[in-house]
């Protein structure tokens, strides 16, 4: 945290846990979800995470990349080089596009409310791989079931995925919020 402090970063911790991000101007859309917690009432953590991102994964398989929920809480998207394209088949890798973090929040104790979720995903724009690997200390455990060995390799920036090179962050940002209106619309 010193060497981000002294590059003049500002150091904060979400509410809701999660990992460490390097989060840049412009090199990272997020968002956050507040809702009354019956939207996840009945659902373990991976099953809400789930329900919470599945507009963005549509949203960005609408747009031609190959996304997926990888783990508890990551949205990751297929790094073509690694696809057989011959046989179609699923890549050898997938690159960590994104993460979320959610926190349940109990009704006040004077209150009939139904208490909140309350749900935040960071995904990766661009990314400045030197920096993020200069500022980040990744655990050997976080990288084990990788096939990658850096915390930078793992990371695949949406802005460099092939559908969507040379598409612009605002343009991106659009079309994903068009995509979490239809989701919202259809789920309140």
């Amino acid at each position: 945290m010193d060497e981000a402090e002294r590059l003049g970063f500002t150091v904060v911790r979400r509410c809701t846990g999660g990992g460490t991000m390097v989060v840049q101007p412009g090199g990272a859309i997020t968002y956050s979800l507040y809702a009354p917690r019956w939207f996840v009432d009945g659902l373990d953590a991976a099953e809400a995470y789930r329900l919470c991102d599945s507009w963005l994964i549509d949203a960005l398989r609408g747009l031609g990349v190959d996304a997926r929920f990888q783990g508890l809480n990551d949205i990751a998207v297929a790094d073509d080089a690694c696809r057989d394209t011959v046989g179609g088949q699923e890549p050898a890798q997938w690159g960590k596009a994104g993460g979320a973090a959610q926190r349940r929040f109990p009704a006040p104790p004077d209150s009939d409310g139904p208490g909140a979720v309350l749900h935040h995903t960071t995904l990766a724009y661009e990314l400045d791989g030197a920096l993020m690997a200069r500022l980040l200390n990744t655990s050997p455990e976080k990288l084990s079931d990788k096939a990658v060995r850096s915390a930078s390799k793992r990371v695949a920036p949406l802005g460099m995925q092939p559908p969507l090179q040379g598409m612009e962050r605002d343009t991106l940002i659009r079309a994903l919020s068009r995509s979490l209106g239809q989701f919202l619309s259809v789920n309140s």
